[in-house]
């Protein structure tokens, strides 16, 4: 009897071993988003980080087993015109093949900035993080710094300017050889840099007071306080500085995910030359009226504005026109 157990019981066991690692899929998708795109310096092309995540929820082949969500990662450099169309995979960033428990990955990669010879400025966060230089093809040339993130080419693409983290408060700025790091700002978010005026743009209390400051006189300006121009609702604030005329363009959204009937979407200029704002365009847009509004870039030596939404990249042109859909993301 014993022995008929032990057989019984031997069975069962070297039964589960050889359905080890089976399973079955209950649901499977992937999310596709678009972000941090820039435009080169002749206007004509953009670049931009595709991020893939793929899916599934799985039940293991085994006794007494639940539910598990697992995921899968690809990064790739892209490339296209202000339309859309010409798109290039400049690059395969990173590709996992299995899947895993992992909900995020710690292979995120951003761009910032791009130089006339095509120099690309990128960084990542989390445990790979650091600010790099690469070419024009997403190759490595150089870590310029172990930390820091939303870099920007300075002083003739000499210097970077860049943000620092939890560990390194601020804004600071860099020689490209690595020498002379030194903080400018001890607090902000950096948004955007004008080499021309030697003028940086951020935001301090939390995205809600968007300020200006002097890299020549050392002189800081609030020029807005959204939180007193429209109380009782946050935004989110995209913002960036003209190539050539000292303007500076912002895109706000209310960020407390409440559907609006109008005004979904605010288009701003300010001229810091004579201090005052001098456009304020509101564009109805039902697909962007509960979404953040991310990585404005205002083209050089044209009209456009790049921006991105939570998977998508679209193009404005800046008196508030021509609002297109030009990277298609999201769920599928």
């Amino acid at each position: 009897m014993c022995r008929k157990m032990f057989r019984k019981a031997l069975y069962l066991w070297f039964l589960i071993i050889s359905i080890a690692g089976c399973y079955r899929v209950v649901e499977e998708g992937k999310v596709i988003q678009c972000y941090t795109p820039v435009w080169d310096c002749s206007g004509r092309k953009i670049y931009f980080i595709n991020r893939i995540r793929y899916w599934r929820t799985i039940i293991p082949a085994t006794p007494f087993a639940k539910e598990e969500t697992q995921y899968r990662w690809e990064y790739y450099l892209m490339r296209c015109d202000k339309n859309g169309e010409d798109l290039e995979t400049l690059r395969v960033i990173f590709k996992q093949d299995e899947y895993d428990g992992w909900g995020d990955t710690l292979f995120t990669a951003y761009l910032g900035d791009i130089s006339p010879s095509k120099k690309i400025l990128g960084y990542r966060i989390g445990e790979h993080r650091g600010i790099v230089i690469l070419d024009s093809m997403g190759r490595r040339k150089k870590l310029l710094l172990p930390w820091g993130k939303k870099p920007r080419w300075a002083y003739d693409y000499t210097k970077v300017i860049f943000e620092g983290d939890e560990e390194h408060p601020g804004i600071w700025i860099i020689d490209t050889t690595g020498d002379n790091l030194r903080k400018i700002l001890e607090e902000g978010e950096f948004k955007a840099y004008s080499d021309r005026y030697k003028m940086i743009v951020f935001t301090v209390d939390y995205g809600r007071k968007l300020c200006v400051y002097s890299l020549s006189t050392e002189k800081i300006d609030t020029i807005m306080d959204i939180s007193e121009t429209v109380p009782g609702i946050s935004f989110s604030v995209s913002v960036d500085w003209h190539f050539e005329i000292n303007k500076i363009i912002w895109i706000e959204v209310p960020s407390d995910n409440i559907a609006r009937e109008k005004d979904t979407l605010a288009l701003w200029i300010f001229d810091v030359e004579i201090d005052s704002l001098i456009n304020r365009i509101f564009i109805e847009n039902e697909e962007l009226a509960t979404r953040s509004i991310w990585d404005l870039r205002w083209q050089p030596y044209g009209e456009y504005l790049i921006f991105t939404d939570d998977w998508n990249m679209w193009r404005i042109k800046e008196d508030g026109t021509c609002l297109t859909k030009i990277f298609s993301g999201g769920k599928e």
